[in-house]
């Protein structure tokens, strides 16, 4: 009993009380003074000011906001860098003002995936995709294809073959043996993907389609997540993707046993101007970058991106 009254006071088994004595009686539990003064107080006190204590020269201590008194690198005034941890004790790992990776407005993580533009000739297609994709959040970069091998893939989670419209089904031959065995998503677009997906042996791929103009879509299938995520175009029966005519790639409808249609070449229902191949190969029929992209059109293209990347 005598223990259990004096842990209560904050005092040891092993104080100068003695039987009888109550927590005022007590005071301190080296039996000095009223109230508890003593190793309890002290603790607490030790405690308070821990917390108002710059450990580790910041410029901050916990009380000020430090999350991680122990790191530096850690503070309130600290910039927030993609490491996984909360630098700017904002609470939000890794969170960044100046990306919004699905265009909604609101702070987002640190640029996701990797993704390697692929261009043949002229590059220019190629900067276009690159320069909306950083713009989007996304980190990526421009590769040549004829500097592609399989140690230049590793480290991409997607590749988007710029539709330059320039090559012939033979020239895409090594890349193509290149990108089966990695396994990295695709998106091909226009002839230059219509031509390495036939090298690939897709269905989507040449010799299965033809070449036409094309500047809108008619949505096939609004349950897909390309029409849903982060963009909900699901509404939208059909859209205008581009302002400008675009070169396009289209495939026919016939119903290939792998082969997701999603979307048909604007006002025809024979032809597929986008469509997915084994859940990571998106024919995306039009050659032209986002720069010739209706807002709609960027919003899709967005949404493609976003798709293969969580695959």
């Amino acid at each position: 009993m005598l223990g259990l009254l004096l842990l209560g006071c904050g005092c040891h088994l092993f104080s100068n009380a003695t039987i009888g004595q109550t927590c005022e009686d007590v005071g301190s539990c080296d039996g000095s003074g009223a109230g508890v003064t003593g190793d309890s107080a002290s603790l607490d006190t030790a405690v308070d000011s821990d917390l108002t204590v710059d450990d580790d020269g910041d410029g901050f201590s916990e009380e000020e906001g430090d999350c991680d008194d122990a790191d530096p690198a850690v503070s309130p005034d600290a910039e927030e860098v993609c490491d996984d941890i909360d630098n700017d004790c904002d609470d939000k790992v890794d969170g960044n003002d100046s990306i919004d990776t699905n265009g909604d407005g609101s702070d987002e993580d640190c640029p996701i995936g990797s993704i390697g533009v692929v261009y043949v000739y002229d590059s220019s297609y190629a900067v276009d995709i690159d320069d909306y994709l950083d713009m989007m959040g996304f980190a990526s970069d421009i590769i040549a294809r004829d500097d592609i091998t399989s140690s230049s893939l590793n480290g991409f989670d997607l590749l988007v073959v710029s539709g330059e419209a320039t090559t012939i089904s033979g020239s895409w031959t090594e890349v193509a043996d290149l990108v089966l065995e990695s396994g990295i998503p695709v998106m091909g677009m226009g002839v230059d993907g219509y031509y390495l997906f036939g090298e690939m042996g897709l269905e989507t791929g040449y010799p299965n389609g033809e070449e036409v103009e094309q500047t809108s879509l008619d949505i096939a299938d609004a349950s897909h997540a390309v029409f849903s995520t982060p963009y909900n175009l699901s509404k939208d029966a059909s859209m205008t993707a581009y302002v400008t005519l675009s070169s396009t790639a289209v495939i026919g409808v016939t119903q290939f046993d792998d082969v997701k249609l999603l979307a048909y070449s604007g006002g025809t229902s024979v032809q597929s101007v986008l469509s997915v191949e084994s859940e990571i190969y998106l024919a995306w029929g039009f050659s032209s970058s986002p720069i010739s992209m209706s807002l709609k059109g960027k919003k899709l293209f967005t949404n493609a991106v976003v798709y293969l990347l969580d695959q």
